[in-house]
């Protein structure tokens, strides 16, 4: 999804946080994703200055593939409570101004969401491709490592996981596995 278009952000970065944050001052926001990246941004944009925020979904349940379907609806009625509208559609295109800014988002059910600022928060495919197969979710490349609960793989007692190789794209998960795999390592409960 991407383009050059002004007013579309991907979150990667603290420049990106601060120029999101400054689009979002008194504009229609419209977050691509139910992602952890997706509804953190919703739920500062809510909260800060934003006129509308608006997350488009392809499930009507975020997270429920990580967390299951009641902790999924929980999430989405703590955003809904805060003023976070849920859209559920894909994103066909995106409508500009006449100068070159994000207008909209144009849906393939017809539907046009005002938006001038868009965070695309669609998650991202592990970086997997220097690991064996054998290590991988169905042993396909670009799928996330396996890994026990001291988070060691089972095939390969000498590899260890953490964080986006595991699936689980959030900087704190990241933090909290990084450590819980250093004391597996060093053979530390």
């Amino acid at each position: 999804v991407e383009t050059p278009l002004r007013g579309v952000f991907y979150l990667r970065s603290p420049e990106d946080s601060k120029q999101i944050h400054a689009a979002g001052q008194g504009a229609d926001a419209v977050l691509i994703g139910s992602s952890f990246i997706a509804l953190e941004s919703a739920a500062y944009l809510v909260a800060n200055g934003a006129k509308s925020v608006t997350v488009l979904a392809r499930d009507p349940v975020p997270f429920k593939a990580l967390f299951g379907e009641e902790a999924g609806k929980a999430a989405r009625r703590l955003h809904e409570s805060k003023g976070v509208k849920f859209v559920i559609g894909e994103l066909q295109s995106f409508a500009s101004d006449a100068q070159g800014g994000l207008s909209g988002l144009k849906l393939k059910s017809g539907d046009t969401l005002p938006a001038q600022l868009c965070v695309v928060g669609i998650g991202s495919t592990p970086n997997t491709a220097f690991l064996p197969a054998v290590l991988l979710a169905g042993g396909k490349p670009g799928s996330p490592l396996v890994v026990g609960p001291d988070l060691r793989s089972p095939s390969d007692s000498n590899v260890f996981g953490a964080g986006d190789v595991l699936g689980y794209g959030h900087w704190q998960t990241a933090q909290t596995q990084g450590r819980l795999a250093a004391r597996s390592m060093l053979g530390k409960p």
